[in-house]
């Protein structure tokens, strides 16, 4: 996206707002400058015309109902398209302790057409790595005597590191005929990839059904997100017995 710098006859408009929807209307954001003409009167139109260096800083706000959004269908003009990715994962679970490690993930994203593949590339990988974290290791914790966080720090609270991420990581941009309501035909990659880290979430869940059976527990079971190794453990049945060398 090229953003004309101010003092030729486009200006950039910006938003502040939460969610991949802000970068979507930053992008659509790239208006004339008579549009802004139309919207200021003669003092803030001296504003916009004085030289570059003494321009003040000048913001146009959009808000967004969420009474304009359908639960179940999204009709309205400010969430236009959906993005679509599908990931198939492999994990290997130690039953002993709970630990484990995603082998593989991989992972086919629809961007449309993308504007810097590299830069997608990585809001993917970002995207999905904060989820793995969400879904299996960032647990927050409170004493319950008074409702002090008890994991405020890196030795309680566990962002995922580089041996957490998958041993073999494959990502592809789905070809795609473009996004027509996009900017220039692309489509968001910056949150979508984080409901990608589902899939290891439920690899391990088949996984810990696994161990249970050879354990001969039966039955449904709840695995809570995120699945920390002590949640694990408990749940595959591992007894003490187990533990001990012959």
């Amino acid at each position: 996206m090229r953003m004309l710098p101010p003092g030729k006859n486009d200006w950039m408009g910006q938003c502040a707002a939460g969610g991949q929807a802000a970068l979507d209307m930053t992008g659509q954001f790239v208006l004339p400058h008579s549009f802004f003409l139309k919207m200021f009167d003669a003092r803030h139109r001296a504003l916009l015309e004085c030289p570059f260096h003494s321009q003040p800083a000048i913001q146009v706000r959009i808000l967004i109902s969420p009474a304009c959004v359908n639960l179940c269908w999204l009709t309205s003009n400010d969430f236009r398209y959906n993005s679509f990715c599908a990931c198939a994962s492999q994990v290997e679970l130690d039953v002993l302790t709970g630990e484990f490690t995603v082998l593989s993930s991989n992972i086919v994203f629809d961007c449309g057409f993308s504007l810097n593949p590299l830069i997608d590339l990585g809001q993917i990988h970002g995207g999905f790595t904060m989820g793995l974290g969400l879904l299996t290791s960032e647990n927050i914790t409170y004493d319950p005597a008074n409702g002090r966080c008890t994991s405020a720090t890196t030795w309680e609270y566990k962002p995922p590191q580089s041996l957490d991420i998958p041993v073999k990581f494959d990502v592809e941009m789905l070809p795609s005929h473009g996004n027509p309501v996009g900017v220039l035909s692309s489509k968001a990659t910056g949150e979508p990839p984080l409901a990608c880290a589902s899939s290891p979430f439920l690899a391990l869940h088949a996984a810990i059904a696994a161990a249970r059976l050879d354990a001969g527990l039966q039955g449904w079971f709840t695995l809570p997100a995120p699945a920390t190794v002590d949640t694990i453990l408990q749940l595959c049945g591992t007894t003490p017995d187990q533990l001990t060398l012959s």
